[in-house]
């Protein structure tokens, strides 16, 4: 997966930052509009397609003409499947993870913003358990493969701004490029003050055998929750 930020720790960003030019824009469609609605204005024949996951909640669904496919929830912007073109499954979602927007979704790969791990506010922040916008959604950006994307937005409401005092843009990117999964997560300060805050993409891999799995960032500290939280090294070139 090629992932332009996948944490960031201690940002702070001033005010007056402005997103980039997107190619295909339509107006943003709430999270709770139908699933029918979604498809009507942003699905894309053979590439882009707007489906019911579990419990019913909307969600995209991503394809590549190579065979991949993705798909991306609403709720929390959690991309929850990540296919290669053989059909095997790259992603893992828990077991005993729910669907009733009661909880984050646990597994794929959620959000965890404005706030990494435990701190002022709740632990992970509130990105991954607020439904999220459509911006935009698009499958040429390279015409010959017609890589399928889609585009979602998150800005502060009456539940962010009791918890954290700051008004925001966050855009998520999602695209397939052949069997690549690329994501883009950007945050721009739409408030009047500065602001820091602390992000990861919290992906959870699925592994054949979890005992011969290993952390791929030799000579780095890393913390073994698995361990009893204590810090560990890896090893290795």
């Amino acid at each position: 997966m090629a992932t332009r930020c996948q944490k960031w720790t201690g940002c702070r960003l001033a005010p007056a930052l402005r997103p980039r030019s997107v190619r295909r824009v339509w107006p943003v469609q709430a999270a709770a509009a139908s699933v029918a609605d979604l498809q009507k204005r942003h699905g894309i024949l053979g590439s882009v397609e707007f489906v019911e996951g579990n419990a019913g909640l909307p969600t995209v669904l991503l394809k590549h003409a190579c065979g991949s496919t993705a798909q991306v929830y609403l709720f929390g912007a959690t991309i929850a499947s990540w296919k290669q073109p053989s059909g095997d499954e790259v992603l893992y979602v828990r077991p005993d993870a729910v669907f009733d927007k009661s909880k984050p979704i646990s597994g794929g790969v959620p959000h965890c913003f404005p706030q990494f791990g435990p701190g002022a506010i709740q632990q992970h922040g509130f990105a991954r358990n607020l439904d999220w916008e459509v911006a935009s959604t698009s499958a040429d950006l390279q015409p010959d493969e017609r890589d399928p994307e889609v585009e979602l937005v998150l800005t502060e409401n009456d539940y962010t701004l009791k918890m954290w005092p700051h008004k925001f843009k966050a855009v998520y990117t999602v695209t397939l490029h052949g069997e690549q999964l690329r994501t883009d997560f950007r945050v721009l300060n739409t408030d009047d003050k500065p602001f820091e805050f602390t992000a990861a993409l919290h992906t959870y891999i699925e592994v054949l055998h979890v005992n011969d799995a290993k952390v791929g960032y030799a000579g780095y500290k890393y913390l073994a929750n698995c361990r009893t939280g204590r810090s560990d090294k890896q090893m290795g070139k």
